[in-house]
C-alpha cells in the first residue's frame, strides 16, 4: 500500500509489518528462502549468509526486505533504487531523496525472539 504522491497538505501515514520468523520464513523450503535473498543487492546477500544458524540468516533477511519495503512504499522509489546505509550506531536509513515536503521519514526494525517488526512513518507538513 502506497501512500500516494505527497502533496502540500499535513498528513501521517504509518504502517507496521509484523513477520513471525519461525512460521513464516523458517518453514519455507530452501529455493524460496534463496528467491527472497535474490531480492537483495549482493552486498546485503553476503552480509545475510555470513550468519551461521539460520534462524540468524532468516531474522537478516527480513530485516533487510523489510527497510527496502518501507523506502519503497513510503518514498516511491523503485525497490532497485533503494539506498540504505548505517549509522555509526549501526541504524539503517535511507540515503534517498526525501521530498521536501516530507523530509522527516523515518523507519525502523525491531527485533524480538522469533518476530521481527518494522514500522515506518512518514509525516508531511506544508512547504514553509
Amino acid at each position: 500500500m502506497s501512500p500516494g504522491p505527497i502533496t502540500s497538505e499535513v498528513y501521517h501515514h504509518s504502517f507496521r509489518w509484523v513477520v513471525d520468523i519461525e512460521t513464516d520464513v523458517g518453514a519455507l523450503p530452501p529455493q524460496r528462502i534463496a528467491q527472497l535473498r535474490a531480492l537483495l543487492p549482493p552486498e546485503e546477500q553476503a552480509q545475510v549468509m555470513a550468519f551461521l544458524q539460520p534462524a540468524d540468516q532468516h531474522r537478516a533477511l527480513v530485516s533487510r526486505l523489510l527497510q527496502r519495503c518501507c523506502v519503497s512504499l513510503a518514498l516511491g522509489v523503485d525497490w532497485t533504487a533503494v539506498s540504505l546505509s548505517r549509522t555509526k550506531g549501526r541504524k539503517p536509513f535511507t540515503t534517498n531523496p526525501k521530498p521536501p515536503a516530507a523530509p522527516n521519514f523515518n523507519f525502523n526494525v525491531s527485533h524480538e525472539v522469533g518476530t521481527s517488526l518494522a514500522e515506518w512513518n512518514l509525516l508531511c507538513k506544508p512547504a514553509a
